[in-house]
């Protein structure tokens, strides 16, 4: 199939432009939630919501006065947000006073891009991609019983087998640097079987305030130390789990006894996809 531009979309089958508008949808949806807008921010930018909606699901025409207009809002140029072949660049750019990442798509070659979105067949997910979250999304999701809504699916760079329950996210802020540099898509599993001596996890606790994601939820290298249950209840119990920055410059979180119980192991690091900083 040869890749697609507005100059061939009039010849293309109904189904293939189906397809693409689809495709451009999940594109259009997966930048505006790395930017953190939501579908209601978008009437901030004059953008009608329901057809906004319409849009991001593929079930309109998109006109090319509205592409651009949605391009400006992401301050991206147009055919960033329609060529199929493009992936998403590995590096996000930031303006320097805001902090706020002004550019998702780049130019750099498949084998540094994080990941590519697709729309894919139901027998395809978990098997050729995952989903992609907010660690916000999966911190709050997982810990309810309807789980996380999927809005968006992506191909990880990644050689690794993927399986139910994984999913990438980025992670921001300095204190697991080197390991992995503020910005970096990630990818994690859920939920995390076996020992979690020593392992990178997203963990969440009401009495978490990390500074990095401003939430209560973290992704630290986990320890616990443990003792001896009283002999009526048996077996053995939490003495004080330490959740480990990679970075020296950021004090460990310690919580004691009466804190253990409330910690909720979300996730485990699988891999880093990124690993060039924003």
């Amino acid at each position: 199939m040869q890749p697609w531009s507005i100059a061939t979309m009039k010849v293309t089958p109904d189904k293939e432009l189906a397809s693409y508008l689809r495709l451009v949808g999940a594109r259009i949806r997966t930048v505006r939630k790395l930017l953190g807008i939501t579908q209601e921010g978008m009437s901030a930018h004059g953008f009608n919501m329901r057809y906004f909606q319409k849009i991001e699901s593929g079930k309109t025409n998109i006109t090319l006065g509205m592409l651009y207009r949605i391009a400006a809002a992401f301050d991206l140029q147009p055919h960033e947000l329609i060529d199929p072949t493009r992936r998403f660049g590995a590096r996000l750019v930031h303006d320097d006073t805001s902090g706020v990442p002004h550019q998702i798509l780049g130019t750099h070659g498949a084998e540094q891009a994080a990941f590519r979105p697709v729309d894919p067949q139901p027998e395809d997910r978990f098997r050729s991609c995952v989903p992609l979250f907010s660690l916000a999304a999966a911190a709050g999701g997982f810990s309810t019983a309807a789980g996380v809504e999927i809005e968006t699916w992506v191909v990880p760079n990644t050689q690794l087998p993927l399986h139910e329950g994984m999913f990438v996210a980025r992670v921001v802020g300095h204190s697991m640097e080197p390991a992995i540099p503020s910005g970096s898509f990630c990818l994690f599993r859920h939920p995390v079987a076996g020992s979690r001596q020593g392992r990178i996890l997203l963990v969440e606790h009401r009495d978490i305030h990390d500074p990095d994601h401003g939430g209560s939820y973290t992704v630290k290298r986990y320890r616990s130390e443990k003792r001896a249950a009283p002999a009526e209840e048996g077996g053995w119990c939490h003495q004080k789990i330490t959740l480990l920055s990679n970075n020296p410059a950021y004090a460990p979180i310690v919580l004691v006894p009466s804190e253990t119980g409330q910690v909720r192991v979300i996730a485990e690091l699988v891999a880093v996809l990124d690993g060039i900083p924003g």
